[in-house]
């Protein structure tokens, strides 16, 4: 995934600097400090690594975040982030996707074969978000097909999306309240008997940390 904002920066003609997952807090920590103009980070590392980062992080307050979904699926980190009061934005480009009209279609739907390693729901969670009455996820197919509230998502556009939305944010046209982040993030969960997984209803939990799940009406 960083491959990927590496590409859209030199688009965009954006130098940046590019840390990977191995790297030491210490590091981090001396890189924030001896840099000042650093005022933007991006963070693509696997979700498990988020919050430790973000509480790294939150020592710059002047700092613009942009964090690859879900930030976290850990209820008790979701609740303590959310208090940290950060200028975090989460990676939403389907705001930007072109789409046409579809008279067959309801709701919002993803159907493919393929998704990320946080699992279909959370892979989608931006979906979630955007879904105005109905949300139908499936990975049951080998061809790629998305809509978003009634409306076919051109594929192709996909790509474009997220040079628009990182150059949006970038210019800071994209900012998000942390609050309204944590809540989608929870609305992940209470969706879930509106959640057609495989022909049934996904039951889609948050890990609490502690006696291993949250029970969601």
């Amino acid at each position: 995934m960083g491959r990927r904002y590496q590409a859209i920066l030199t688009k965009l003609g954006v130098p940046y600097l590019c840390k990977d997952r191995e790297t030491k807090e210490t590091d981090l920590i001396s890189l924030l400090e001896d840099d000042k103009d650093i005022d933007h980070v991006i963070l693509t590392t696997p979700t498990d690594t988020h919050y430790n980062l973000l509480k790294l992080l939150k020592n710059w307050p002047d700092l613009r975040i942009l964090c690859e979904k879900p930030i976290s699926k850990n209820l008790n980190e979701l609740i303590e982030i959310g208090e940290w009061k950060l200028d975090i934005t989460m990676m939403y480009q389907y705001k930007y996707v072109e789409t046409e009209e579809n008279p067959d279609a309801r709701g919002c739907h993803y159907v493919y074969y393929n998704h990320g390693s946080d699992g279909l729901v959370w892979d989608n969670i931006q979906l979630v978000g955007l879904a105005e009455d109905y949300l139908y996820l499936r990975e049951n197919s080998p061809v790629w097909d998305m809509n978003i509230n009634g409306k076919k998502v051109k594929r192709e556009s996909v790509d474009n999306a997220y040079v628009k939305f990182v150059d949006a944010w970038l210019c800071e046209e994209e900012v998000q309240e942390i609050d309204a982040l944590v809540d989608l993030h929870i609305k992940a969960a209470r969706l879930q008997q509106k959640v057609t997984y495989n022909g049934k209803y996904h039951s889609l939990d948050l890990d609490t940390g502690a006696d291993g799940k949250l029970a969601t009406p």
